[in-house]
């Protein structure tokens, strides 16, 4: 049963290695736009919030098993 979980790490890895890069690119696309319209600033700070959040919480599970005592 451990070629199970090898597996099922192996996809999670790969998933959030690609959530966590996407989300990233994102961000880092629309800094490269934020100062040309209120929109884009937005959008920027939207997907900023988004991307950091996002790491807060891989990082919450890391450190703490994802309880969230505290908090």
């Amino acid at each position: 049963h451990e070629e199970n979980v090898d597996a099922f790490l192996l996809k999670l890895n790969s998933h959030i290695d690609k959530v966590v890069r996407e989300k990233y690119q994102k961000a880092a696309d629309l800094n490269k736009v934020k100062n040309n319209s209120i929109e884009e600033g937005r959008a920027f700070v939207e997907a900023y919030v988004d991307y950091t959040h996002s790491v807060e919480a891989i990082d919450d599970i890391l450190q703490h098993g994802g309880g969230h005592s505290g908090h």
